[in-house]
């Protein structure tokens, strides 16, 4: 949001500024590299999308496995129970309860590190490179600003 509100105003600064004080070549120049600035982030920001969704696609299908494993571990411990025996099926079904327990916590503590671990820093580095390519665009434009 920030980026869009950032680009926003560079547009509208920059077009005012090439009507008022800058010949026309200069704004043509000005509005290429606008446009030029634009793109760049929108492909780069497609990018990092297709990087994400990657990843999460990846970590939801393995969490899917997890499941189906789990599942498995359950049922072959559900197949186990015999009316009658009322001791040994309170024990079958403290297992079960017991693995329902571990694949909850594991599957929170999975997705906690896979946020911390592969998302967040990919996300930051994003942020960096938007920075700096900023920046540098800035650094342009005032370069824009001495030719006058």
């Amino acid at each position: 949001m920030k980026a869009i509100i950032v680009s926003l105003l560079l547009i509208t600064s920059l077009q005012t500024m090439a009507q008022k004080e800058m010949s026309a070549e200069q704004s043509a120049a000005i509005t290429k590299e606008m446009k030029a600035f634009q793109a760049q982030n929108l492909s780069q920001r497609k990018e990092n999308a297709k990087k994400i969704y990657d990843l999460k696609a990846e970590m939801l299908k393995e969490s899917y496995e997890n499941q189906l494993k789990m599942f498995s571990d359950i049922e072959t411990l559900a197949n186990q129970i015999v009316p009658g025996k009322r001791q040994e099926n309170k024990a079958i079904r403290e297992k079960m309860k017991k693995i329902r327990k571990e694949f909850k916590e594991n599957s929170k503590n999975k997705r906690k590190a896979f946020r911390e671990d592969k998302i967040k820093p990919l996300k930051l580095q994003a942020k960096e490179d938007r920075k700096k390519r900023r920046q540098e665009f800035k650094a342009k434009m005032k370069q824009y600003r001495k030719k006058k």
